[in-house]
């Protein structure tokens, strides 16, 4: 079964598959919530050994049906297509017991050469391979505990000055808009710093801006 929300590239994918004597396709979609009715219906009526996801869904969505899947076919091997630079999405895929991992850039060739081990009940990823993920994913997990942290101890009047920051203003705009001194702002400003182990306002507007710290307008 192939999950992917990109028509052209799981139109072209299954075209390809259909072709092959050796792998039949029960089903695609580009929907989550299709995607799981319809492995619910494929399971009854012809049973499922992969299923293909797409992180191009929408990686939160991806993780929910790979999770979701693991309760509907326990089964089933799932290859989770990305890009495997981006171990904060992947990590968690591999938590979900997804069996492989293969990068969206890859020929379709490979995709469909790595379905068939998989169709074997054979794992692409190696035991050494699924250990370094979770470590990248143990890793990740503090990461985020950090800057979790991070952000709780900014306080509110730093938070506001934070938010100034994120907006381009200066110290003049800061200083009329909340009604303080330029000693307030630039103390704020090296708290913020401190807190969030910075040391420019450009890296702090980058940091909060990734890790939802501000709103950029």
């Amino acid at each position: 079964m192939v999950v992917a929300d990109h028509t052209a590239f799981r139109t072209v994918l299954v075209y390809r598959l259909f072709y092959q004597p050796d792998i039949l396709v029960v089903g695609h979609t580009g929907a989550v919530t299709a995607a799981q009715s319809t492995i619910q219906e494929t399971v009854i009526g012809f049973g499922v050994d992969v299923i293909l996801v797409d992180f191009g869904l929408h990686s939160n969505s991806a993780l929910d049906l790979i999770r979701d899947i693991g309760a509907l076919v326990s089964d089933a091997a799932i290859l989770a297509i990305a890009r495997l630079d981006d171990p904060e999405h992947l990590t968690p895929a591999v938590e979900a017991d997804a069996a492989g991992l293969i990068q969206r850039a890859d020929t379709q060739d490979d995709i469909i050469a790595a379905i068939r081990p998989l169709g074997a009940d054979e794992p692409l990823l190696t035991p050494a391979e699924v250990r370094q993920w979770l470590r990248l994913a143990a890793e990740v997990r503090d990461c985020d505990r950090v800057v979790l942290d991070a952000k709780a101890r900014l306080s509110h009047p730093e938070r506001e000055v934070l938010q100034l920051l994120a907006n381009g203003c200066g110290d003049n705009d800061i200083v009329e808009d909340l009604t303080i001194s330029y000693k307030t702002v630039r103390t704020q400003v090296h708290l913020i710093f401190a807190k969030l182990g910075v040391d420019s306002r450009l890296q702090t507007v980058v940091f909060a801006a990734r890790y939802g710290a501000v709103t950029i307008r």
